[in-house]
């Protein structure tokens, strides 16, 4: 089975049609020919397009929103790592100011 289909100019074919009905009858047996071939293209773009119409249309509102979840989740981790050698550099001088005044204090990162 041929998978093209083409679609003729029908100003063409009608010119064509003209000129092989006013000729002989070995070319009317060719236009003959010619309109079975279109009728194939025809049934051939009817089943294409039968086949589309049968298709069941897939979900995409829960897509988008899955999409726009995980944009917000990494727009947070980003947030969350441009702080975070903030809070390294103050838990650093925290622990350094601890061992100066040798005192016992719990330096946390996060409160909990």
């Amino acid at each position: 089975m041929n998978n093209q289909f083409l679609l003729d100019n029908p100003v063409a074919l009608w010119n064509k049609s003209n000129k092989i009905h006013n000729q002989s009858t070995a070319d009317k047996a060719e236009f003959e020919n010619a309109v079975n071939g279109a009728h194939t293209r025809d049934s051939e773009l009817v089943r294409l397009f039968d086949w589309l119409d049968s298709l069941i249309p897939q979900p995409t509102e829960e897509i988008i929103n899955l999409h726009r979840r995980s944009q917000e989740i990494d727009g947070r981790i980003e947030d969350a790592m441009t702080y975070a050698p903030k809070f390294v550099k103050m838990n650093n001088e925290l622990m350094q100011r601890n061992e100066l005044y040798n005192q016992n204090v719990e330096v946390r990162l996060f409160a909990s």
